[in-house]
């Protein structure tokens, strides 16, 4: 019988003289050759079974890293579509669309850096846009700041 245990550094087991030896968990058990090489093919067949487990698991994130990089230039393309339509939109119904037209000091999203995945940076994106003969500024803090500075008369369709 044997009267070797477990630990987690290996099989402990005493010797002849009565000290504790302790002997590698993959080494043989039995001292049986045939069992060391069994136990040595079994971790192998484990680790190959890992390895390529790991692999497909790889193989598959690479695939939708691959997806999500298609979507998000598929996204891009369409943000930039979008901002088209809109200048093309402004420049028809009339509402300033360069910075010519602005207030100094003003910034538009088109002027603001990137501030990449985000619509609003640090200080706000400030939109001009005139609507009834006011001026009005978007992204301030406390709502809606009215900018009267324009002569009510140069806006079509003021009732100044």
């Amino acid at each position: 019988m044997d009267n070797r245990e477990h630990t987690n550094n290996g099989w402990r087991s005493p010797s002849p003289s009565g000290t504790v030896a302790t002997e590698p968990i993959d080494g043989p058990i039995s001292g049986n050759p045939d069992e060391a090489l069994a136990i040595s093919q079994h971790r192998v067949i484990s680790l190959e079974g890992m390895n390529a487990n790991l692999a497909r698991r790889l193989a598959f994130m690479e695939r939708e890293l691959q997806a999500l990089r298609r979507q998000n230039a598929g996204l891009r393309e369409d943000n930039a579509a979008l901002r088209r339509d809109n200048a093309s939109l402004r420049h028809l119904v009339g509402i300033p669309g360069s910075e010519d037209n602005r207030r100094p000091g003003a910034r538009t999203a088109a002027s603001t850096p990137s501030t990449e995945g985000s619509d609003v940076d640090a200080g706000g994106i400030y939109d001009d846009m005139a609507v009834m003969g006011t001026r009005i500024i978007f992204g301030q803090p406390d709502g809606f700041l009215l900018d009267d500075s324009l002569p009510h008369t140069e806006i079509p369709g003021s009732a100044a």
